[in-house]
Parts: C-alpha cells; structure tokens; sequence
C-alpha cells in the first residue's frame, strides 16, 4: 500500500499522462528540456506546444508538485514515480490504475520527466533564496510634522522637526511583522547612496555571471 495519496486537483493531469501517446510525452519532454533555467514556474507553463495546451500545462503543474516532494524526501525519479503508481493504483478512481507493461511503461514515462532538470528550479529556486530568518515584503516612509513647544506651551510653537518613520515589513515564518525606523534627512540621503550602490553592484556581478554561461534569476 502506498504511503501517499493522490491530491484530488492531479487526479485529470495523472490520467492524461497515463493516457497521452507517446508522441506527444516526446514532444513534453523536449520542450521542458529546451526551457531556459529559470525559477518562475510560469514560464515553463508558458512553453508553446502544437496543441492541447491546458491539458499539458496541468500536467507540468503536477510535475512540480511531485518534483517538491521528490526534493522534500531526498527520492530518486524511480522510486518516486514506483510510489505515485502505487498510490494510484490505491486510489477509488480506476482510470489512474495500471498493472503489469503498462504500469511498468508508466514508470518509465513519470521517472523520466521528473528526471528533467528545468523542472528542479521553479521548486528548488524559491526555497533556496527565500531561507532566511526575516524575508522582505514592503516598505513605506512616513513623514510627519513634530512641533516643539517652549516653556508656554499655550502659544504656538516656533519650532518644528520633520521626521520620517521607515516601515519594513517582513515575513517571519508564517507571519509578518514590521519594523518601524526613525530617519531624517540625512538618513534618507545614506539610505538612498547605499540602495544605489547596491544595484550597482547588482549589475556588475550579472554581468560577470553571464560571462560564465550563469544565468541570474533573482536579485
């Protein structure tokens, strides 16, 4: 008995790929290979095929699912492509399940796609940049006025400060927090140097991975 079940929203992608011909897995296996690498799982959903579109972007959503859990368990394409038949094979619905050549064939098929490399960076991409305690979501400056009041504070004041309150929001876990910053004037100008020679710097490294055939997918 597998140790897994099929989720309900891959029940359809797993029996259009136990049923797709063999032409067109050809055709989906070379496309997802000629996909540039990249961590934006869209653009793989965007690959251009000859037909049945949608029917083929379910199938590549269902591939990353598996291709997650594949790297959350440490498998290799076989063995986890042996578990999914089980499972389907488990499973109430009777088109997914398989015996004998054909379950074999479909092990092939399933260890053979999640064997494709395009498919390890939409998922391993976000969790490898994203590992970090605090990750930034949003920020904005608040500006307001401060009067300063003499001694008499029942007359208008004659002085005044501006200050500005930098709020950075961040994701902690599963939750967001915020953080509230006081600046002035100069501290707005630091702020706005560093910020510069950060992207700076940001274009000077692309440039010396791209040199080398890396290519950025975040920065």
């Amino acid at each position: 008995m597998a140790w897994f079940r099929i989720p309900s929203q891959h029940v359809a992608d797993l029996e259009n790929l136990l049923s797709l011909e063999n032409g067109r897995v050809d055709e989906l296996t070379t496309t997802l290979k000629k996909v540039s690498p990249t961590w934006d799982s869209g653009q793989l959903l965007a690959s251009e095929f000859d037909k049945d579109q949608s029917l083929l972007v379910g199938i590549i959503k269902c591939l990353l699912s598996l291709t997650a859990l594949r790297l959350r368990l440490d498998l290799d394409p076989f063995a986890l492509a042996n578990n999914v038949c089980e499972a389907m094979n488990d499973s109430e619905h009777e088109k997914l399940r398989t015996q004998g050549e054909e379950k074999e064939s479909f092990v092939q098929r399933l260890a053979g796609l999640l064997s494709i490399e395009s498919l390890l960076y939409p998922t391993k991409g976000p969790t490898l940049l994203l590992a970090h305690e605090y990750v930034f979501t949003h920020a904005r400056i608040i500006t307001d006025i401060r009067p300063i009041f003499g001694s008499d504070i029942t007359t208008e004041p004659s002085l005044a400060a501006i200050v500005h309150t930098l709020q950075l929001t961040c994701q902690h876990g599963d939750k967001i927090k915020d953080f509230y910053v006081a600046m002035d004037k100069d501290d707005l100008n630091l702020l706005d140097d560093v910020l510069k020679r950060a992207a700076l710097k940001a274009d000077n490294l692309r440039s010396v991975l791209q040199k080398t055939g890396i290519t950025t997918i975040w920065e």
